[in-house]
């Protein structure tokens, strides 16, 4: 069964890097994947692999991922279902999550009628430059 985490609040066009940390203090083996916003972000992720020891709870693994928020949710999943059979223990576990805002996406700013005369008078002096020069 998929682990399953959802980050609220989060505010739309903003940017935001989450933190998935792990330790492995269990089982040998064990591999999952892992998806931010319905994305892959890793494909059979051990956290004994990418820490180097296991059953040392002192020592971890961290995933780091950044997106654009596209509504106020974050959707974390961490599923052993559609990682590789060749894993003993396809169960997820996760040990803490941090999500940090990294900026705000620009505000694109409307065009009135004037504006988007000037934009095509632009674009076409740039494209007879263009010919020009061939």
């Amino acid at each position: 069964m998929p682990l399953e985490v959802t980050l609220a609040n989060l505010v739309p066009g903003t940017m935001y890097q989450v933190q998935l940390l792990f330790t492995e203090s269990c089982c040998q083996n064990r591999g999952f994947d892992v998806f931010v916003e319905g994305s892959s972000i890793a494909h059979d992720f051990s956290p004994e692999t990418f820490s180097g020891v296991n059953a040392t709870p002192t020592a971890g693994a961290v995933i780091r991922h950044s997106f654009v928020a596209t509504d106020t949710a974050a959707n974390i999943t961490l599923s052993g279902v559609t990682a590789s059979t060749t894993f003993d223990d396809r169960n997820a576990t996760l040990s803490a999550v941090t999500l940090e805002a990294l900026a705000a996406a620009a505000p694109v700013p409307a065009l009135d009628a004037k504006a988007m005369v000037m934009l095509a008078v632009l674009l076409a002096a740039v494209a007879i430059i263009a010919l020009r020069r061939v």
